[in-house]
């Protein structure tokens, strides 16, 4: 059976971060995929163009900057929803503009980050181009 909700895609190297975010956004329905590193976060992006991604600031291979970077120059990645878990400072400066929908300081609450997927996918498909 298909999903109903969109596809999140969820980075991070942290241990717990995944597979918390998976649970909580399993049991709403939404379909994840996990990656542990940028490389997998991107073949995982460009495979099934999720509507979402969570990255952590812990991403190995190159940050969650690097990541963002190359989603957004992929065909899809400019469409996809991207929120970042980061601490304030220059990284998060660069995260914001470099084009990431949402910076979220950690520690992030689960009502806090499914507040934020809820606001982004629904703008997204109301906005003109959806």
């Amino acid at each position: 059976m298909a999903s109903l909700r969109p596809v999140i895609l969820i980075a991070d190297g942290m241990p717990n971060t995944i597979p918390e975010m998976d649970r909580v956004l399993g049991a709403l329905g939404y379909e994840t995929s996990l990656a542990r590193n940028v490389t997998s976060a991107l073949s995982i992006a460009d495979e099934l163009e999720p509507a979402a991604a969570v990255l952590g600031l812990h991403l190995p291979g190159g940050g969650p900057l690097t990541a963002l970077r190359q989603m957004r120059a992929s065909a899809h990645g400019a469409s996809t929803a991207i929120i970042v878990l980061a601490h304030p400072g220059p990284g998060k400066e660069a995260l914001l503009a470099d084009g990431v929908d949402l910076c979220l300081d950690p520690p992030v609450r689960e009502d806090d980050i499914l507040a934020a997927l809820e606001e982004l996918l629904e703008s997204e498909t109301n906005s003109p181009t959806a």
